[in-house]
């Protein structure tokens, strides 16, 4: 994030109430300026804050009867969600810290996300399916256009097996299971729930499980049911 070193110990995190809604009341905490970006800092949101791959909300905030919009949505080292506003705009206002506001997340722009993340999680399983269960997400972006999923392989893919990926996850597509999302201790997730080399997980931890066929320990945001997805295309491999 362009404000990670603006925070001091005694900063809380954010309560992330975006799993949920994507509207909420909140209270203006802080303004914090990095460079040429100013950003908005609240008692809580329902703006995802980008991590793990998944591209920050945008949308729009209500601050002293004025609506201002939310251009993007990064976190700091602390935990809080900075949201993204234009400094001339904030400047006119000169809100002072306690402010009430409404808070609003781009629903559209949300979901098309939430279908690029559920299909990344699919594409996983299929990789595995094909390939071998050493495949494991070594990088991914998930935002409103489209995804990237980086993995370690022996060798390129042929076009059959490309194409197999794109029929397994279609597939499950058609099939239009239910995607439940919960938190549990780490160490009593699921057997066979795919946790990411390098991450660092507390105790409790966010389990996505698709169908009961993918299950992965995740902190993003997802579709209700596989069927919202509407297609995966495959449109390159490099």
């Amino acid at each position: 994030a362009a404000a990670e070193g603006e925070t001091t110990g005694d900063q809380k995190p954010t309560e992330f109430l975006g799993y949920g809604t994507l509207t909420s009341d909140a209270k203006l905490l802080e303004v914090v300026t990095a460079e040429k970006d100013t950003f908005l800092v609240f008692d809580r949101t329902p703006f995802y804050g980008e991590m793990g791959g998944q591209t920050g909300d945008t949308g729009t905030v209500e601050l002293g009867g004025t609506t201002l919009a939310v251009t993007d949505c990064v976190k700091d080292k602390a935990g809080r969600h900075l949201h993204k506003v234009d400094g001339a705009a904030l400047a006119a206002l000169s809100p002072r810290p306690g402010t009430a506001a409404r808070l609003a997340v781009d629903p559209e722009r949300r979901r098309a996300i939430n279908r690029h993340h559920s299909a990344a999680h699919l594409i996983h399983w299929a990789l595995r399916k094909v390939l071998g269960t050493h495949v494991r997400q070594a990088g991914t972006s998930k935002t409103a256009d489209r995804m990237r999923f980086d993995f370690s392989h022996f060798e390129a893919m042929t076009p059959a097996q490309v194409q197999e990926v794109e029929a397994l996850v279609n597939g499950k597509v058609i099939d239009n299971a239910r995607v439940d999302t919960y938190e549990t201790e780490f160490d009593k997730k699921p057997e066979g729930t795919l946790a990411f080399f390098g991450e660092k997980y507390g105790k409790v931890v966010r389990v996505v499980d698709i169908g009961g066929f993918s299950r992965e320990l995740c902190g993003g945001t997802h579709v209700a049911t596989a069927g919202e997805i509407g297609l995966v295309k495959v449109v390159a491999e490099s």
